[in-house]
């Protein structure tokens, strides 16, 4: 699978995360492209999607075994996302062509290859975005209190944040890192 997409925000609640990683688990090549304003955006993205691609985009669309395109398409009058999908080959072909393209010019989201975050410690930092304790967050993840604070530290320092409720702003894309 083939996603590009412009731009998209940091969302605890969205379950994507979870079933991005069972669809990995199962074996499920996933590779996507977006844009540096998803970047600035969304300060975990290279911990929580550390293979994405970086560069120019211009349209939200995926492809599916290149047999199978999905094409964003403008909000509806309810503001619901609308989407079109085709098998043309044509459209699918021109769809591939337009993935090539910005693949060839995007970067590494990780140049190193190393995420800053490990996985766990994105876990965490969705937990707290979503206002659990620390104590309800070892339970869930099955780790000692003392690990989430350490994670939690880790976070801060990631963000540049004072606080957790600083962090939580940075995470959703309502603040400025500290520099």
């Amino acid at each position: 699978m083939r996603n590009m997409q412009p731009q998209f925000a940091f969302d605890p609640s969205d379950p994507s995360f979870e079933l991005d990683e069972r669809s990995r688990a199962r074996g499920l090549q996933m590779s996507m492209i977006t844009t540096p304003e998803t970047v600035r955006r969304h300060p975990l993205l290279s911990s929580a999607e550390p293979g994405v691609l970086v560069g120019p985009l211009f349209t939200q669309a995926m492809l599916i075994d290149d047999l199978l395109a999905v094409v964003g398409g403008p909000r509806d009058v309810d503001g619901a996302i609308t989407a079109w999908t085709s098998t043309d080959p044509a459209v699918v072909g021109l769809v591939r062509r337009i993935w090539d393209h910005a693949e060839s010019l995007a970067t590494p989201i990780n140049p190193d290859g190393v995420p800053p975050l490990n996985r766990r410690q994105v876990l965490v930092a969705r937990r707290i975005t979503l206002g659990d304790t620390d104590r309800a967050i070892a339970r869930a993840l099955g780790v000692s209190l003392r690990t989430v604070e350490r994670d939690a530290s880790a976070l801060l320092a990631l963000l540049g944040a004072r606080n957790r409720a600083e962090a939580v702003l940075l995470m959703q894309g309502r603040g400025s890192p500290r520099g």
